[in-house]
């Protein structure tokens, strides 16, 4: 199975703190292995709002390197279901485009994952110098200002 969490790097690394609460903050904690931050962050922003997408993004980037399947598939149902209701164009347009992937991937591969396979990932996804997995979705939504 491939890696879930481990592709290359493509944010540019700034001194900051996830506390900040902006994409570069959160991209460079989750880089230096200050995943504990990028958590924190998720949970706050959801405890504050249950349909904050930026939050669900980040708690789903948790759960990806994290979590057992189950709690990974919740975190994908939520996604779908607050990526459902945003209006913003450019957001929608790639989001649509790409839900049947979101779709299959929590119905079809998630029920593979299995805890061989999560440890495996752990090992892989405690590593420092790993980019965020949902950067691309994270870096969208601050450009729409929908951070």
């Amino acid at each position: 199975m491939t890696t879930l969490c481990a592709v290359a790097l493509s944010a540019t690394i700034t001194l900051a703190s996830s506390s900040e609460n902006t994409y570069h903050a959160v991209t460079n904690d989750w880089y230096n292995a200050n995943f504990s931050n990028v958590l924190e962050l998720a949970e706050s922003r959801l405890a504050a709002n249950t349909n904050d997408l930026v939050g669900a993004y980040l708690k789903l980037s948790w759960d990806i390197c994290f979590s057992d399947a189950s709690t990974l598939s919740n975190s994908v149902t939520r996604v779908l279901s607050i990526g459902d209701t945003v209006q913003n164009v450019a957001f929608s347009n790639e989001y649509w485009r790409l839900r049947p992937m979101t779709v299959s991937f929590r119905d079809d591969i998630l029920p593979m994952y299995t805890e061989e396979v999560r440890q495996q990932e752990l090992v892989r996804s405690t590593q420092p110098h790993k980019p965020i997995p949902e950067r691309k979705w994270l870096k969208l939504l601050w450009d729409e200002n929908l951070w």
